[in-house]
């Protein structure tokens, strides 16, 4: 179905179930806009769309792995830019912020699913995208090597969602606003919070990865 973009049928079937609960949530979301004629939290797209940039990366990587071209400049390049899109993955589930109880109908609960729906797709591609990477960092560096990448990303990941929650950073920010970000990211380390930000939801995002390495196996494409 998917060409040359995958090595084997079970990749292309991960993907496929991640468009099609993509597809759900942007459908429950057009459904609300056709009924209410309101474009409440239509952002919500784009963050989904950023959430599948991370695993379109590793995607390309793939490609550029089993034709043989990929140098540890090309693999620390993409790693990078992977990892700076990342936190855009888990970032959704913090868009409940903005889901307000509406008890008088059943907009509410529609709403709820339509939340739940984006952040489950989110999650789901950057746990995907994490774990295939990982198998890329494992094949082209070490197992060892792999797995210390891992839990580096993990912890920035953490960070990565503080950034966008609490203090309206985007991934964009690090190259149009690099100074100023950098500046800020100093000053953020003096802050109680932003440690506790960072510990709690760099944890769920490894204990999400956890779920999907347990699921696969450590040996085993996804």
């Amino acid at each position: 179905m998917f060409g040359k973009l995958f090595i084997s049928k079970r990749k292309e079937r991960v993907i496929l179930s991640l468009m099609l609960l993509s597809g759900f949530a942007v459908l429950l979301f057009a459904t609300r806009v056709v009924v209410y004629s309101d474009l409440y939290m239509w952002g919500i797209n784009w963050n989904l769309f950023l959430a599948w940039v991370p695993l379109f990366c590793v995607i390309w990587l793939q490609r550029q792995s089993d034709k043989g071209t990929v140098s540890l400049a090309k693999l620390v390049i993409s790693s990078i830019i992977w990892l700076a899109f990342f936190p855009n993955a888990p970032y959704i589930i913090t868009d409940f912020v903005h889901l307000f109880p509406q008890y008088d109908s059943g907009l509410y609960w529609h709403e709820q699913l339509t939340f739940f729906g984006y952040a489950m797709s989110a999650l789901f591609a950057g746990m995907v995208s994490m774990y295939w990477i990982k198998q890329l960092w494992a094949k082209h560096t070490s197992k060892k090597i792999s797995w210390i990448a891992l839990i580096i990303s993990i912890a920035l990941s953490g960070y990565g969602i503080y950034l966008g929650r609490i203090e309206r950073w985007n991934s964009w920010d690090i190259i149009a606003q690099p100074f100023s970000l950098v500046e800020y990211i100093l000053r953020s380390m003096t802050y109680r919070i932003t440690w506790m930000f960072v510990v709690e939801y760099g944890l769920f995002v490894a204990f999400c990865y956890a779920m999907v390495w347990s699921l696969a196996g450590e040996e085993e494409e996804l």
